[in-house]
């Protein structure tokens, strides 16, 4: 059976924590109330079932005997049932007790406690934790990043934001979870939330992330040769291309680009589609920490051959262009990201959404997309943006 009177001093007190009375502002009516309607409290309502309101009307006569609420009926003819209950503020302490339950304002300072761990580093964590301590004491939610019933949680997910950025390499999520909470399952609870955290306070436009469920590939292909330990490996007798994983990369003793070209491509299309004699290298979006690391190799041991980027003629393809270029500091040039390219397949073209052009406008004032500047203003106005699968 379920407990009613619990219930019902749960709601009256979360809306209670919830009110202006709680922060001690002067409100026209004073007054908290739970509300009896068929959201609040169906089963109340059950016509098919009327025990349901028989024991819901004992927990709240019950309650009102012992002066935690008072009991306002409907009016009439339907005065037997119940419309709402009222909290009766000079018994709130003795609720708190009642329920076992911690008052709001003391969870309040076990976070801040918490967060103050974190909130003298210079890095996204320590943002997170001067916005998330901010929002407390001005007494507003924080519950899409913390719950603050859940302390417990709370420092886990701390935790977990903390190591996830002083891991180097791709490590296995439950690897990484056994490693820093000694239980293989315990991360994957709460990883929505880390993630959620890392990405909305990170200042890169797609963080590092190197906890993983397998390990990463980088697919390429055309004219890169490989020498490994104990094999040499040309990508050009595999003609779809072949890929290498994070863990081997590593073990790449020699890499060599057998033309003066290299060529990053954004769209698995595009990628397959390609025929240049080049290399080419599969991005996938904004290049993660192990392109990255290749492409760092390939760099390393190939300085003078011209670098290329082929994405899409639209905001975010410029965004992974620059994003590319500031990460790996390989100055890579646009590649069929021009406004003759545009231009010639302007009938495939789409047009631009509100926000494409309040995007496009933005990347205008910054200064390192100020070589792309023509483009950005051609498609502004010709109102038109161009996917790269359109070209062959």
């Amino acid at each position: 059976m379920k407990n009613y009177k619990q219930l019902l001093l749960d709601k009256l007190i979360d809306s209670y924590e919830s009110s202006k009375i709680y922060k001690g502002e002067i409100t026209r009516d004073n007054k908290i109330y739970f509300k009896f309607n068929n959201k609040n409290l169906k089963e109340y309502f059950d016509e098919y079932n009327y025990k349901y309101k028989e024991e819901i009307d004992i927990a709240c006569e019950q309650l009102e005997k012992e002066n935690f609420i008072k009991i306002h009926r409907t009016e009439g003819y339907n005065s037997h049932i119940i419309d709402k209950v009222q909290l009766l503020e000079s018994s709130v302490e003795g609720i708190y007790k009642y329920l076992k339950r911690k008052e709001k304002k003391h969870k309040e300072k076990d976070l801040i406690t918490l967060l103050k761990q974190y909130s003298e580093r210079d890095d996204l964590l320590g943002r997170f934790t001067l916005f998330a301590e901010e929002k407390i004491e001005k007494n507003l939610s924080i519950k899409k990043y913390l719950d603050i019933e859940n302390i417990e949680q709370c420092n886990d997910i701390l935790k977990g934001i903390d190591n996830v950025l002083r891991e180097e390499n791709e490590i296995f999520k439950r690897n990484f979870s056994i490693k820093v909470y000694g239980d293989s399952k315990k991360y994957a609870h709460i990883e929505s939330r880390v993630i959620k955290i890392i990405k909305d306070f990170s200042e890169d436009e797609i963080p590092t992330y190197n906890i993983i469920d397998n390990y990463t590939y980088v697919y390429f292909k055309g004219n890169i040769d490989l020498k490994l330990k104990n094999s040499n490996i040309s990508a050009n007798d595999f003609i779809g291309g072949i890929a290498i994983s994070s863990k081997d990369i590593e073990n790449i003793n020699e890499i060599k680009v057998c033309s003066d070209k290299l060529v990053t491509i954004e769209n698995l299309t595009s990628f397959n589609n390609y025929n240049e004699e080049c290399g080419v290298i599969y991005l996938g979006g904004y290049h993660n920490k192990v392109r990255q690391k290749f492409l760092s190799k390939i760099y390393e041991q190939n300085p003078n051959i011209n670098y290329y980027h082929f994405g899409d003629i639209d905001a975010g393809g410029f965004k992974i262009l620059v994003h590319l270029i500031n990460k790996t500091k390989i100055q890579f040039k646009a590649l069929n990201m021009d406004s003759e390219t545009l231009l010639q397949n302007i009938d495939y073209a789409k047009p631009l959404t509100t926000n494409d052009i309040i995007e496009i406008n933005r990347l205008l004032e910054n200064d390192e997309y100020k070589e792309y500047s023509d483009v950005l203003s051609m498609m502004l106005k010709l109102n038109k943006k161009l996917e790269q699968e359109i070209i062959f």
